[in-house]
């Protein structure tokens, strides 16, 4: 698959500066060369002059576009989010198609809020993926909307659409999501190194699976505008002999610990997160190492209604399609970028174009304004030597 990414656009304009250094210093060696030879008129020796100061001011004209647009930081980093939702959004829709066997039929999961045994968020009693007009559930985007904190737990059982359904969230999110909402990204638990800062791992995502500069992932990160979409707790330590989850888990656990401080910028509330893992390997963990201040729901099983719903308000048959679940990305995947957009350049020469643009048409008019001076003075030498023969 052919990408744009952040390093092969600053390659791009690496080449370009080292072509407009060429094309100044032509055009300054070819007026020295001219002017040397001596029998110039005075216009035509502004026109040689103006050669070089025109291609000079066609070069910074280019190279403008390479500016940032001026603005404080934060307004640089709403841009850049902007420009990150789009890429994430054309990857993980490849991805969910992915998961359901390459077919276009959604299937609408159901769920269900799990008792807490630590400090837990509120949270509706039951929800659905998305609504299907069949019964009158939240789906999930309203679901996570209404969860407060806004920190979220899918557990499951292996094939129950774990990561489906987070990615059904993910991709609503973002098609509903203003300049000032943290865009979801997806990061496979798997490759996690517990040693290094959550936001870190966040911005290691940026680099490897969008190409974005660490600059500008690391812009991005800090002004908390990513939502860590935290996929396959249960896969980060191995299982037992017999196959049954590790309660010991260090790896888990050391995740767990970091999550439980992750807090967000003003370092008052818990700061949002979703997180997906198998409902024995999270069962198996110490009640003590759990995620605080977060609402657990479970995927409900295949063909089951369960009492909580045929019984009270929120009454739903909950028959849900099987065998079409089956997890086939790695935990570490290379996305689509955006129309073939970088992210270093789609928002910085968006909003910087339209200086940029006129400093480009003032280099132009000046820089054709010494060529015409210069073919004039041409003609003119060409005519006086055809005069004397």
């Amino acid at each position: 698959m052919i990408t744009v990414g952040g390093r092969r656009q600053r390659r791009r304009w690496q080449l370009i500066g080292a072509a407009c250094v060429l094309l100044v210093l032509a055009s300054s060696v070819y007026a020295v060369w001219q002017i040397s030879h001596g029998g110039l008129q005075a216009a035509d020796t502004a026109g040689v002059l103006g050669l070089p100061l025109g291609t000079s001011g066609l070069v910074a004209a280019t190279l403008a576009l390479r500016k940032p647009v001026a603005g404080n930081d934060a307004e640089l980093a709403s841009g850049r989010a902007r420009t990150l939702a789009r890429q994430v959004a054309d990857g993980e829709s490849v991805v969910r198609r992915q998961l359901l066997g390459n077919d276009v039929q959604r299937i609408n999961l159901h769920y269900l809020l799990q008792t807490a045994t630590a400090r837990a968020a509120q949270a509706p009693p039951v929800g659905q993926a998305f609504t299907d007009g069949t019964v009158s559930l939240p789906d999930i985007t309203a679901y996570y909307r209404a969860t407060r904190p806004a920190r979220l737990i899918i557990t499951g059982a292996p094939g129950a659409g774990k990561t489906v359904l987070a990615l059904e969230l993910l991709l609503a999110l973002i098609a509903d999501r203003s300049d000032h909402d943290p865009v979801p990204v997806r990061v496979p638990l798997a490759q996690w190194d517990t040693s290094i800062p959550l936001q870190t791992l966040l911005i290691q995502r940026l680099t490897d699976a969008y190409d974005w500069p660490a600059e500008l992932a690391a812009n991005i990160v800090g002004h908390g505008l990513v939502l860590p979409v935290l996929d396959g707790l249960d896969e980060m330590d191995p299982t037992q002999p017999d196959g049954t989850p590790d309660p010991d888990a260090p790896r888990a656990r050391a995740a767990l610990e970091q999550l439980n401080n992750y807090q967000d910028r003003n370092g008052l509330h818990p700061a949002p997160l979703i997180l997906t893992c198998r409902t024995t390997h999270y069962d198996a963990l110490p009640h003590t190492d759990t995620l605080i201040d977060a609402a657990r729901i479970t995927i409900a099983p295949v063909g089951t209604v369960t009492d909580e719903v045929a019984d009270g308000p929120w009454r739903a048959t909950l028959e849900l399609r099987s065998g079409l679940l089956v997890k086939k990305f790695h935990a570490k995947i290379k996305f689509p970028h955006t129309h073939g957009i970088a992210p270093a350049a789609a928002v910085d020469a968006e909003a910087s174009g339209g200086s940029a643009l006129k400093g480009l048409i003032a280099g132009i008019l000046l820089l054709a304004t010494a060529l015409l001076i210069i073919t004039n003075r041409i003609r003119r030498r060409h005519d006086r030597r055809t005069a004397d023969a």
